[in-house]
């Protein structure tokens, strides 16, 4: 039994109902793909037809197999089918004849189970296509006769086939170790662009304008999490929304990403749209949905259109919360559930159900809607509305405000008023500014920036201010002796009158974010240079003794370079990727002992070493800390210059700690470079042959062992570098 409003301009009706999913065909509308599930006791059912709006079939193949996935592809259609516990991907003609075929790469071809996710995604007039079985997913060409096939990542719980995107081609979220990451790869299969992202196996990607969003349901919390990412130009951000992931839908409109949230308010369920930067714990009043339809399923979209599928009806909504339509009836929905929409005919398609509907217009609803709001309206209630609203807006402005400038992790916060007057910050942008509570407000912003090293923000203020426009940039920032990276952006601020009265700027730290990415980028070059180092070592050793002297003392040189190059290698990758620490019993003398004789008088003549050893038993990570120690000397051997001179490695200890010294009679440091040799990648190599990754180790080695680096340098005398490692729990 369906009924439908009168007063809303259309009304839907179920038309047809499909076991299975529907994969519309982009370039020719009427025409859709129908992807059944394998019938258990015929061997006869089609289970892949192609069919039109209208219900008739114009092609059907698959009979009884085991099919998972289609879609338009390559001029033809793509089919995932099973058999024999292995996937195989069949490549047909629209009437779904002359099939070729080929198996899935042995690199994840895994015995494939009635539960094992299968995926296929693609866009039918682009040559790259996805697809993803259980956790992992591969990249799909067609070249000539041949598929080739290309396996993305392995420990993916979520991946998206991008359009219109410039080189972006595919979205995906996967794990590696405890981390997860939110990448978009090239049409070369590059990664161009990535973020951090909460792990969540209730996750779901999806393209809205130049973004990609992720949201995901993080276990333990509730409510919803978006993960933002831009490729170009580069943005991320990360945001909680107190709403079930089902019931929230980003939607791109003219002036940028909305999201369309479903929540209930004294019983009644409730259409709230925001801008995505404005979603806060406190959500604004949205549009109330007349009718009792049941549970709410999900919140869809296409166009400017919202789709909400309750278990007993649907409705339709514009984003300006215009009600289209309103219908009761019954409503299974499945997982995953996607919405297109075909003239006048919508469809909505989960993994185990599609729908069609179609939908008729009230010519009279205006009128009848017209004819109720006077029976129910006279003149004073109408005046008291529009003095509520007025007070609505007011009251949402400020809450706006308020939950935006204290809103836990909302990074910093000015509000600006027209004239450029600073009238608020919050904590953490008072203390860039230096400024508490007890400084006065509402004086001109220049006044709160005149300190060294916010050059470039009190430039981006003005810019605000002169263009009262929204704004973006990436501004690098001095606090704390330290230079950070920033994302500011600016909101103006309207009146109920249209006028501009201010501007929120808000700024996002983004320090962490790249030296973590740049750690990643390091760690895989040096993962991908071991293997050639390790051949060349190789090859060296095998080289004969033709007797010559030259010839053994260069064999013995390219040994020599290549096992320094191959421990260099090694210390990328862990500061790279590993955070754990093995600790073992350590001798504090007996390791730098080692750690002396690995440097070849022959090939530091001009080093003489010193030993002052009083060392006792330690529980370290041998590995880590050597490669620590060695670095600390491999300095000081340069710091030499090639000139006469003494490098010291001294060892002692306390009740507590272990001490490990290594000083030098090089050139020293001045007082610049010693403040900023502790920041990641700084060198003081001129010639380019330093990446300032030693020291970055050192730090990063003391730190997993809960101990400290000291380093004092003058210049012309030399440089100490001072180790204190706990000496932890002795058996």
């Amino acid at each position: 039994m369906m009924w439908a409003d009168s007063g809303e301009p259309v009304s839907f009706h179920q038309a047809r109902q499909w076991k299975g999913r529907i994969q519309p065909n982009e370039t020719v509308r009427d025409k859709m793909i129908i992807v059944s599930p394998r019938p258990a006791w015929t061997s006869t059912t089609p289970s892949v037809v192609v069919t039109d709006t209208r219900g008739v079939v114009l092609a059907q193949g698959f009979h009884g197999k085991d099919v998972r996935s289609a879609m338009y592809w390559a001029g033809g259609m793509l089919v995932v089918s099973v058999e024999n516990n292995r996937i195989v991907l069949s490549l047909t003609d629209e009437l779904l004849s002359r099939p070729r075929m080929w198996a899935v790469s042995a690199a994840i071809a895994t015995e494939v189970t009635p539960h094992t996710h299968v995926e296929l995604q693609g866009n039918a007039d682009q040559s790259l296509a996805v697809l993803r079985i259980g956790d992992a997913v591969l990249a799909l060409r067609v070249n000539g006769n041949q598929l080739e096939q290309t396996i993305l990542e392995q420990n993916v719980f979520a991946v998206r086939v991008l359009k219109g995107l410039g080189r972006s081609r595919i979205a995906i979220a996967y794990t590696i170790g405890e981390s997860a990451f939110l990448s978009v790869v090239d049409v070369d299969l590059q990664a161009i662009a990535s973020t951090n992202v909460p792990a969540s196996e209730q996750a779901r990607i999806e393209q809205v304008g130049p973004n990609v969003v992720m949201l995901s349901t993080v276990e333990g919390a509730s409510g919803t999490v978006l993960s933002l990412l831009q490729p170009t130009p580069f943005s991320v951000g990360t945001r909680s929304i107190p709403i079930d992931r089902r019931l929230v839908c980003p939607v791109w409109v003219p002036t940028g990403m909305v999201l369309a949230m479903l929540t209930t308010r004294n019983g009644r369920p409730e259409l709230v749209v925001v801008p995505a930067n404005e979603a806060t714990d406190v959500l604004p009043a949205g549009t109330m949905i007349p009718g009792d339809y049941g549970s709410p399923e999900a919140v869809l979209a296409h166009g400017d259109t919202v789709v909400i599928a309750f278990s007993g009806g649907l409705v339709t909504m514009l984003i300006n919360g215009t009600i289209l339509s309103r219908d009761a009836m019954p409503l299974q929905m499945g997982e995953n559930a996607q919405c297109s929409a075909q003239g006048d005919v919508l469809l909505i398609s989960s993994t185990t159900s599609s729908m069609m509907f179609v939908s008729s217009p009230h010519p009279f609803w205006f009128f009848m809607r017209f004819i109720d709001t006077v029976l129910r309206f006279v003149v004073p209630l109408i005046l008291v509305v529009l003095l509520g609203i007025f007070w609505l807006m007011y009251q949402r402005q400020r809450r706006f405000f308020a939950a935006m400038i204290d809103i836990p992790g909302a990074g910093l916060v000015f509000l600006l008023d027209a004239n450029g007057r600073l009238l608020r910050t919050n904590d953490r942008a008072g203390k860039l500014l230096r400024i508490n509570k007890s400084v006065p407000m509402r004086r001109l912003f220049r006044s709160y920036t005149q300190r060294s090293g916010l050059e470039a923000l009190t430039q981006f203020l003005a810019q605000v201010q002169s263009s009262r426009a929204a704004l973006s940039e990436k501004i690098v920032v001095s606090e704390s002796n330290e230079q950070r990276e920033y994302v500011f952006t600016s909101v103006p601020l309207v009146g109920l009158l249209g006028r501009s009265v201010g501007s929120i700027i808000t700024g996002v730290d983004i320090t962490e974010a790249l030296e973590r990415r740049r750690l990643v980028n390091w760690a895989q070059l040096a993962h991908d240079m071991q293997t050639n180092l390790s051949t060349i070592r190789l090859n060296a050793e095998q080289l004969g003794d033709d007797g010559d002297p030259r010839n053994t003392e260069r064999r013995r040189r390219i040994l020599f370079q290549s096992g320094v190059l191959i421990q260099r290698v090694r210390d990328l990758v862990s500061v790279g990727r590993s955070e754990d620490i093995t600790r073992i019993a350590v001798h504090s003398a007996e390791m730098c002992t080692e750690i002396r004789h690995e440097f070849d008088p022959v090939m530091f003549p001009h080093v003489t070493f010193s030993m002052k050893l009083r060392g006792t038993m330690m529980q370290a990570d041998r590995l880590k800390l050597s490669r620590a120690i060695r670095n600390a000397v491999e300095n000081a051997i340069k710091s030499l210059r090639g000139k006469a001179g003494t490098v010291e490695i001294a060892t002692w200890f306390d009740r507590s700690n272990v001490f490990v010294r290594v000083s030098d009679t090089g050139v020293g440091m001045d007082a610049e470079t010693l403040s900023n040799m502790m920041k990641p990648y700084f060198t003081s190599a001129k010639d380019g042959s330093g990446a300032g990754i030693g020291t970055m180790i050192m730090q990063h080695v003391m730190n997993l062992h809960g101990g400290s680096l000291r380093v004092t340098s003058e210049p012309g005398i030399g440089t100490q570098v001072i180790f204190r490692i706990p000496i932890g729990d002795q058996m």
